[in-house]
């Protein structure tokens, strides 16, 4: 049905509905919208027809609007629009990436799920991962770190190792925060995809020489070379772990740690 909405001009039309003054057909359209915004044929249509700021604008709805529905249905499809490299810029610019920081703060899990699932996709980007730090982001995708959902941890620990790749400032945002003790934590999670994007962001932290440091004196060391060496690692934990080492390594104390292992 999804081509048969977009071919009879129905992105429009649902657009509109977002203002309708009933709830549940809101719901019913963002419902539609969401849906139809997995195909990257659809994304391109509802980027096109203004879809992201009219979604932007469901946000700043009276709170007795905001649903869980309405919430969670707009989150999602904000997070669909956001896989498409054309809406990088232009969420940024309509205010998209303010509205989903501050859905890190939803006290619904599947709201939280999609708006870091959003978040991680747009901070390919690399402008959006300074704006996300200026949105007052990291903070609140820190506080994430202890969750314990592991699609809210994928998504929140994906997008914190975007936010701190080739940027100088995040890294230590992301410290004075209190986010190396949680991530150094996560690094036993069950959940291998968690794992490896835990390491990856530890890559990026320990470019910071204070990160390296704190890290190796926390055990970080340690806890990369168990991945490295335990037997329950998959190939792809291995090698993501050596290039988290490589970059501790560089510090002193933490080579040394390596070398006598």
């Amino acid at each position: 049905y999804q081509r048969r909405v977009h071919g009879g001009g129905g992105f429009p039309k649902l657009l509109d509905c977002l203002e309708h003054p009933e709830t549940c057909i809101r719901e019913k359209a963002l419902g539609i919208l969401r849906n139809c915004s997995t195909t990257p044929e659809n994304r391109q249509a509802l980027i096109q027809c203004k879809g992201i700021p009219k979604l932007v604008k469901i946000l700043s709805s009276p709170a007795h609007l905001l649903t869980d529905p309405v919430r969670e249905y707009t989150a999602a499809c904000l997070w669909n629009l956001a896989r498409d490299d054309s809406s990088k810029v232009s969420a940024r610019e309509e205010g998209a990436v303010a509205a989903l920081v501050a859905l890190l703060k939803d006290p619904t899990e599947n709201v939280v799920e999609h708006a870091a699932g959003a978040i991680l996709s747009l901070t390919i980007n690399p402008e959006n991962r300074d704006h996300v730090r200026q949105m007052g982001g990291i903070h609140h995708l820190v506080k994430l770190l202890g969750s314990s959902n592991e699609f809210i941890l994928e998504n929140v620990v994906g997008a914190l190792k975007n936010c701190t790749a080739g940027n100088e400032v995040n890294p230590v945002l992301v410290r004075e925060c209190g986010g190396l003790e949680p991530l150094l934590r996560l690094l036993s999670n069950n959940n291998e995809n968690v794992v490896r994007e835990t390491t990856l962001c530890i890559k990026n932290m320990a470019a910071n020489e204070e990160n390296s440091i704190m890290m190796g004196r926390m055990g970080g060391v340690s806890k990369l070379l168990n991945l490295v060496n335990g037997s329950g690692s998959s190939d792809l934990i291995r090698k993501v772990a050596a290039f988290a080492l490589q970059s501790l390594g560089k510090q002193p104390h933490n080579r040394s740690i390596i070398e006598s292992s």
